[in-house]
């Protein structure tokens, strides 16, 4: 079988789509060996790769009360101008945290060792790409 990567572009409320999409592909017995995302894209393609499919993580989003993702603040645009955002994300950060601990996932070199990911972010205060990359490489070093 050829080796398929899945890439998954970002959007905020665009993630439900892509785990719908990937859904789809899942139904056609198709299983990617590396995923890529950015923003929401990043978060769906981490969970993949952590051991999530397609339908875990459907139900995860149907029962998820997103406005608990939230950090509790009053948006204020001095805020927005000097931290790049409304929300700090920590309460985002903490679900996927617990969700990739649930699939023994804390750190990268705890993902599966059949998957590849990168995940693509932005530093907007060094105005500056990032980029995160675990990619498996069995002991012998061919794939």
């Amino acid at each position: 079988m050829a080796a398929l990567k899945g890439v998954f572009e970002g959007g905020g409320i665009k993630g439900i789509g892509l785990v719908r999409a990937l859904t789809r592909v899942e139904e056609k017995g198709i299983r990617f060996n590396g995923v890529a995302g950015t923003s929401a894209g990043s978060i769906v393609a981490a969970l993949y790769a952590a051991g999530y499919t397609a339908q875990e993580l459907k139900r995860i989003l149907t029962e998820l009360d997103f406005s608990q993702l939230l950090d509790p603040s009053w948006p204020k645009f001095y805020d927005l101008w000097n931290h790049y955002g409304i929300y700090k994300g920590k309460k985002l950060h903490g679900w996927i945290y617990e969700l990739s601990r649930n699939k023994g996932v804390v750190k990268f070199r705890d993902f599966p060792h059949n998957m590849d990911l990168q995940i693509v972010a932005s530093n907007l205060a060094k105005k500056r790409g990032l980029g995160f990359r675990y990619t498996f490489l069995p002991r012998d070093g061919h794939r």
